[in-house]
C-alpha cells in the first residue's frame, strides 16, 4: 500500500495550472460547489481541493478497512505514519489529530466511522484568514447523494462501494456486477489471475467470446466493445503482469456511460 502520507495528504504539493470555474462538481458520492480560485484534483480515492496559490487544501476520501480491524486502529495508524500529535476520539466514532505537512502548515485530520467497515476521512490545511474562510465555504458547499455506500463488496483483490441508487451481486471471488436501479446501465469487474495466460491472448479470447470486432490496444491495454441485447457494451482489460483487470460498461445511452463513470473511483485495489 502507498504511503498514507502520501496518498491522502499529497494536495499540499500539488500545483494548479488554471483556474478552477465555480461549479457545482460531482464526485459519486457527493458533490462540491469549487469555487473561484479553488482547483478539484481527483487521484484514485481521493478528491484533493487545493486553492490555487496553494495556501490552502481539503482533501476528502471515503474507504473500508480490512475485515478484523477497526477505523480506530487505522486511524491511530495514519496519525503514526504522518507522524501527527493530539488524538482525539468521541462518543460518535470521530477521531482526529493534526500534523505538519511540507509546506510547514499544520493539517487537521478528521476520520469518521460509517456503517460497517467503512470511513470517511478529510485533512484540511489552511495559511491565513482568507484562505480559512474560503475553506469554509468550499467545505460548507459538500452534499451528500447519501450519507454512506450502501452496499461493499469485498472480493479477493478489490473493494466496491456501491452508492444510492445501483445495486449489485458478487459473481465469484474474483468479479462483481453491479445495475443501475432503473437498469439502464451496469458495470462489470473482473480482477483476477492470469494463470499463465499472456495478457494478448486473453484480450483475444475476451474479444472473441463477446463477438466483438473492433479490438484496439493502447500502450498494455485493450478495448473492444460489442452489442448485447440491444445495449452497448464498452470493455477495458490490463494486466500488472500478476492479474488482470476486465471492465465491461453496458448502457442504453451517453447519459448511462456518464452515471458510470462516476463508479471508477469507489473500486479499490487491495
Amino acid at each position: 500500500m502507498k504511503s498514507l502520507a502520501v496518498k491522502i495528504f499529497s494536495a499540499a504539493l500539488v500545483l494548479t495550472a488554471s483556474c478552477a470555474l465555480a461549479e457545482v462538481k460531482d464526485f459519486g458520492l457527493y458533490t462540491v460547489d469549487v469555487i473561484d480560485g479553488w482547483t478539484a484534483v481527483p487521484q484514485g480515492d481521493t478528491v484533493y481541493f487545493v486553492k490555487n496559490d496553494n495556501s490552502a487544501s481539503w482533501s476528502v476520501m471515503f474507504g473500508q478497512v480490512p475485515d478484523g480491524a477497526n477505523v480506530e486502529q487505522y486511524a491511530r495508524d495514519v496519525m503514526n505514519q504522518t507522524k501527527g500529535s493530539d488524538f482525539q476520539t468521541n462518543d460518535k466514532g470521530t477521531y482526529e489529530f493534526t500534523f505538519p505537512n511540507p509546506n510547514g502548515q499544520e493539517t487537521h485530520v478528521m476520520i469518521s466511522e460509517l456503517s460497517g467497515n467503512n470511513f470517511m476521512q478529510w485533512g484540511i490545511s489552511a495559511a491565513g484568514a482568507s484562505a480559512g474562510e474560503e475553506l469554509k465555504k468550499l467545505i460548507g458547499s459538500m452534499a451528500m447523494k447519501k450519507s454512506e455506500p450502501v452496499k461493499t463488496f469485498n472480493s479477493k483483490y478489490f473493494t466496491f462501494a456501491v452508492p444510492s441508487g445501483w445495486d449489485g451481486y458478487e459473481i465469484d471471488e474474483t468479479s462483481v456486477r453491479v445495475n443501475k436501479d432503473d437498469e439502464t446501465a451496469s458495470m462489470y469487474v473482473e480482477i483476477a489471475d492470469l494463470d499463465g495466460w499472456e495478457i494478448d491472448d486473453l484480450a483475444e479470447f475476451y474479444a472473441n467470446e463477446c463477438k466483438a470486432d473492433d479490438l484496439e490496444k493502447d500502450g498494455a491495454s485493450y478495448t473492444f466493445s460489442y452489442r448485447e441485447d440491444g445495449k452497448i457494451n464498452v470493455a477495458s482489460l490490463g494486466s500488472d503482469g500478476k492479474v488482470y483487470v476486465l471492465v465491461i460498461n453496458t448502457a442504453n445511452d451517453k447519459a448511462g456511460f456518464e452515471a458510470i463513470s462516476k463508479l471508477r473511483g469507489l473500486i479499490k485495489r487491495k
